[in-house]
């Protein structure tokens, strides 16, 4: 395994760890949320990108991505101490969705909603997660 990759598998330990603590079925979105817009969206991500703000999942040592200007991301795990894996994302306006890469992995793609009674709290429906993975708070 090289240096280059090591991190992409520590990242892959945590989430199946986490997926194999969770309780939840994947893909199930909590009660009670609402879709954000296309625009909505997209001023999310740019509020997210010029205040430096960061969206960490619910998940107990779970990740933490950062968004920056051009359509860059990086993203640390909360339990083990690596170097940030980069990747890439954007908004797909037609569709209303987020677009996350993370190194050579295929694009995801999915809708985000608004979390009800929690600041700063939303869910992204990505395929595969559990709801806690998929739930976040921006910091």
């Amino acid at each position: 395994m090289s240096d280059r990759t090591s991190p992409v598998y520590a990242i892959l330990l945590v989430l199946c760890a986490a997926c194999a603590c969770a309780t939840e079925p994947p893909g199930t979105p909590p009660i009670g949320v609402a879709p954000l817009r296309s625009d909505d969206l997209r001023r999310l991500m740019e509020r997210a990108v010029a205040d430096g703000r960061v969206f960490d999942d619910a998940s107990d040592g779970g990740l933490t991505f950062a968004f920056r200007p051009g359509g860059r991301m990086s993203v640390t795990s909360r339990f083990f101490a690596t170097r940030p894996i980069l990747g890439t994302w954007r908004v797909d306006t037609v569709a209303g969705q987020l677009c996350t890469r993370i190194e050579s992995d295929p694009e995801i793609c999915a809708n985000v909603y608004r979390i009800p009674g929690q600041a700063d709290g939303y869910y992204y429906d990505a395929d595969g997660g559990t709801q806690q993975a998929n739930t976040f708070r921006m910091r």
